[in-house]
């Protein structure tokens, strides 16, 4: 048996499957550019490191049961002026993640809240459309008891096409309202998003539908990790 045999059976009884597949390039690789040997079991390790980190990031999305997957690079914030390019951009940085704050997406349908949302899905909860059918007593008490466990625990992206003002409709309570909106905003980005939708932007372009209803605008809300609300 020649050693790259011998190496084969190797990887296979440590099940390193992604460097037995690239073995011959990485051979090839290295008698070309004569690495050192650090280098090169860097970059023999480095394939199989990058290889199941790819497995676990598409196995956790499949456990996530995500309606779709969505980047950044496929959203159109041409699309959307109203959104802070900059505030996403620190939503980006998962600082939210470890410091358990929340996000908020608020606006009208189709304006892209669920493609923010599934786009910054680390390990966070996510709740999509909050408001499209309003909870009975029941339901307005268990939603309430999971915002209280979420409370600076973990966090929680939350998208809606209600106002605050409108949540007492949602629950019908003011009352369970105001103590959900309270746990909800104490740590959290809020990003009002105001703009026509993006899935009927062809047939309004083509005039088969007519324009949008401008809404009321809800304050775009931050909190710091353990601060006050303040307006911006």
């Amino acid at each position: 048996m020649t050693p790259v045999e011998q190496l084969r059976t190797t990887l296979a009884a440590l099940n390193l499957t992604q460097i037995d597949a690239r073995l011959e390039g990485l051979l090839e690789n290295a008698a070309k550019k004569e690495p050192s040997y650090a280098d090169f079991l860097l970059e023999v390790m480095n394939t199989e490191a990058d290889a199941r980190r790819q497995r676990y990031l598409k196995a956790r999305l499949q456990l996530a049961h995500l309606p779709y997957v969505k980047t950044f690079d496929q959203f159109d914030f041409a699309f959307q002026p109203s959104i802070d390019e900059r505030q996403i951009r620190e939503l980006r940085t998962l600082r939210f993640v470890h410091e358990a704050s929340n996000v908020i997406l608020l606006g009208p349908p189709g304006v892209g809240k669920t493609h923010l949302a599934v786009s910054l899905a680390p390990k966070v909860l996510i709740i999509d459309e909050m408001g499209y059918l309003p909870l009975d007593d029941l339901g307005a008490t268990i939603f309430f008891q999971l915002i209280s466990a979420r409370y600076e625990r973990g966090s929680i992206i939350l998208t809606s096409n209600k106002s605050y003002g409108e949540w007492g409709s949602i629950f019908g309570d003011p009352i369970i309202a105001t103590a959900i909106l309270d746990r909800l905003l104490h740590h959290s980005t809020t990003i009002n998003i105001r703009g026509e939708s993006y899935r009927l932007k062809d047939r309004r372009k083509a005039g088969l539908i007519a324009p949008p209803v401008q809404q009321e605008e809800e304050p775009s809300l931050t909190t710091g990790s353990r601060g006050k609300r303040r307006s911006l």
